[in-house]
């Protein structure tokens, strides 16, 4: 195992730091393309495919926990956690006398992770893929089988199926959500929204279904989400069409759904607030569902180039919903956060080493977790959502920065404020690229002591106009740093 400490764009300084820890599992460990990690209390669980185990590690560290970890008898990619420091890892284990079924581990001593139990699933059943949601309880467990067509519920208290013969449901079940006593399923062949009641966990009942338009077409890389009321839910078609619903009522919201993207597929979809996040083939929109019967577009995520989001990829949120990351395998295996009100880039792309796939953001600090397939890593990168606009000094005040017009088609104001309270040295105030490459030095000298605006022309230092995309303008004293970024237009 190795642990690694990066330091990107660090012409940047404080106020862009971005730092990464990696956790990299013991050989021969792989990561499967929709391998997810679950994480509790500063811990993240993650199993590999050819080792075949369960692994502990420290978030802040990326430290192995348990050297050993804990032996699966197959293939696995997700890790659920639940009630009791119990965990569920659905997978095939074939060596284990049953095909499908849910290996339930106690995960109270990271160090020492141990099997509780296995859920053997009938024969009949095949599943795969984020098809396990958790009970209000904490303890039950619900997950969908393709093959069979049923929903089967679960104990993780006392491992085994709740209810043996789960309930029958119509077309090919594929992902699922949870909104209070209901179950919600997505039938990517009819299409349609079946809604299971749950109320009674051992005798599941079909209670109906929501008919999708029969243009839409699904994949497993198409989920279901259900907002915080617990009755409105959405879904991306590959088409590229977001649809919401109303549980209760059993109707369509937006019979017509919100159209979103320029090309190829849909797929993933986050939600935070009133904004759902739509990931297709080639990008991410933004969409305002404040109501959802008339849901409209809010703004697309400027990559500045052309780029590949996988199958596999998510996208998440930071903790006040107004910034988004996502991960793209092509160019370059790169992380993107993105501002969501105007869908520009937030700070510069952050690299990682390998394809990343399945992204979470988590912690007091928007700490951005991302799982990379292709070298078995799982990164957790620190300064891509925070707010680098106005890094207090040493005083505790801030210095500022703002532009206008924001964004920029020949020219723009800079206008700086310095920080109240403290005495003056110096300043320099520049342009930079997405990439952290010098683009023009606007000021360089004694700091002023009130507000002042510096023109920029949108010309490099050799009086060159740059092309269009994001820049980030840094002010810098020796007591501290601010940054603004800046749209160029076209």
């Amino acid at each position: 195992m190795k642990t690694s400490l990066f330091l990107l764009f660090s012409c940047l300084a404080s106020a862009l730091a971005q730092t990464s820890v990696v956790f990299d599992p013991p050989e021969p460990s792989t990561f499967l393309q929709n391998t997810s990690f679950a994480m509790s209390d500063g811990i993240g669980f993650v199993t590999s495919n050819n080792a075949n185990a369960l692994w502990s590690f420290d978030l802040s560290t990326g430290q192995i926990l348990d050297p050993d970890g804990m032996a699966l008898t197959g293939i696995s990619s997700d890790v659920f956690l639940f009630a009791n420091a119990r965990a569920a890892i659905p997978g095939n284990f074939p060596s284990s006398g049953s095909n499908w079924g849910i290996w339930v581990a106690d995960v109270s001593t990271p160090s020492d992770l141990q099997a509780v139990g296995l859920i053997s699933l009938p024969s009949t059943s095949c599943i795969s893929g984020q098809n396990v949601v958790v009970g209000a309880d904490g303890v039950t467990g619900y997950i969908s089988s393709f093959t069979d067509d049923k929903l089967y519920s679960f104990s993780t208290q006392t491992p085994g199926l709740v209810d043996p013969d789960g309930v029958s449901l119509p077309g090919n079940p594929m992902n699922i959500a949870i909104a209070g006593d209901r179950i919600v399923v997505l039938d990517s062949t009819t299409p349609a929204i079946i809604v299971v009641d749950a109320s009674n966990p051992g005798a599941l009942a079909v209670e109906g279904s929501i008919p999708l338009p029969s243009s839409a077409s699904f994949l497993s890389s198409n989920n279901v989400l259900i907002s915080s009321d617990g009755r409105t839910g959405f879904v991306a078609s590959n088409e590229r069409v977001l649809f919401s619903f109303d549980i209760s009522g059993m109707t369509m919201l937006d019979p017509d759904g919100q159209s979103f993207g320029t090309t190829l597929y849909g797929g993933n979809i986050a939600l935070k607030g009133t904004t759902v996040a739509c990931v297709y083939s080639r990008g991410l929109s933004f969409i305002d569902v404040s109501n959802p019967s008339q849901m409209s577009p809010l703004s697309e995520a400027d990559f500045g180039e052309v780029v590949a989001p996988q199958g596999s990829a998510t996208v998440a949120f930071n903790t006040d919903g107004t910034r988004a990351a996502i991960p793209v395998i092509y160019p370059g295996n790169y992380i993107y956060s993105f501002d969501v009100a105007s869908g520009q880039q937030y700070i510069p792309r952050y690299q990682v080493d390998a394809q990343p796939n399945y992204l979470i953001v988590f912690g007091d600090d928007d700490v951005i977790g991302t799982v990379c397939s292709s070298e078995s890593s799982v990164w957790m990168i620190s300064g891509m959502l925070g707010t680098p606009e106005g890094i207090e000094d040493g005083t505790g005040n801030m210095m500022e920065l703002a532009a206008s017009p924001n964004p920029m088609v020949s020219s723009t104001l800079i206008v700086y404020s310095p920080a109240a309270g403290r005495q003056p040295s110096s300043l320099n105030l520049s342009v930079f690229d997405v990439s952290g490459r010098l683009v023009s030095t606007l000021f360089d000298g004694s700091e002023p002591t009130e507000q002042r605006s510096f023109s920029w022309n949108g010309c490099d230092e050799r009086g060159v106009p740059v092309p269009g995309g994001i820049y980030v303008v840094r002010a810098s004293s020796p007591c501290g740093s601010a940054t603004l970024r800046l749209a160029v237009l076209r």
